[in-house]
């Protein structure tokens, strides 16, 4: 986080980076302690972003493939870690 702020202040990416890593990695602390609730939230907010990049992209005239491969790329990997929490669950509601 404090490298994507120090980024943003020498203006190599912008300060909407920061307010993601904000938001995303108080996320990424609870997706690694297993709470369900955050992939699921973090799955939304990525939706929603990249959903809104590609309106963006609409827009200005720019290309719409570059979010989407992201969406997908990094939705995978989301959906993934949420079938294992669902069977962790399952497991522990067995024993």
């Amino acid at each position: 986080m404090v490298l994507t702020v120090v980024l943003a202040k020498f203006g190599v990416i912008s300060y909407d980076s920061v307010y993601s890593a904000i938001i995303y990695v108080p996320l990424a602390y609870f997706i690694y302690k297993g709470h369900r609730w955050a992939l699921v939230l973090v799955m939304l907010l990525w939706t929603f972003e990249k959903g809104w990049q590609v309106y963006d992209a609409v827009n200005n005239s720019t290309s719409v493939i570059v979010p989407i491969i992201w969406w997908s790329i990094f939705m995978n990997y989301f959906f993934n870690a949420l079938k294992i929490e669902i069977a962790k669950k399952k497991q522990i509601i067995e024993k």
